[in-house]
């Protein structure tokens, strides 16, 4: 009786503690994009032209105070020189906009996926002409 009476109560044991939903609760990292951005891809018309772009010296900084300055222009891209920088969520960002000192203000979609350990920053645009569509890859200096 006290063999069926343990093993009773350990099975009740074990059932009540398997049931115990997981009170872990998970939230999502802040994506701060305050960071100096070096690229490390740079794809035009789903070709991948990074083996043929010395990427070295491009680097797009956006301070915290809100300003940008794009370093070694080398590659072509919508905006140049400094400006003001903005995103549509601080918590969770999706879209760029970048406003030059003189110009006209450009907002790109912005994804910032995890590589490696390493938050990256990927924007897309259409530059200078129409047909031609880029996607470039940025890895924090970090």
């Amino acid at each position: 009786m006290k063999l069926v009476c343990s093993m009773i109560t350990a099975m009740a044991l074990i059932i009540g503690v398997s049931c115990n939903p997981d009170r872990t609760e998970y939230t999502e990292p802040q994506k701060n994009v305050v960071n100096t951005w070096m690229a490390v891809k740079v794809v035009r018309n789903n070709e991948d032209l990074t083996r043929w772009l010395d990427l070295a010296g491009f680097q797009l900084k956006l301070n915290a105070d809100r300003t940008f300055v794009l370093e070694n222009e080398v590659l072509p891209f919508l905006r140049s020189g400094s400006g003001t920088w903005s995103v549509d969520d601080a918590l969770y960002p999706q879209r760029l906009t970048l406003t030059p000192a003189s110009g006209k203000a450009v907002t790109l979609p912005l994804v910032l996926p995890v590589v490696n350990g390493k938050r990256n920053m990927q924007l897309e645009f259409a530059g200078g002409c129409k047909n031609n569509s880029y996607l470039y890859t940025l890895q924090n200096s970090n």
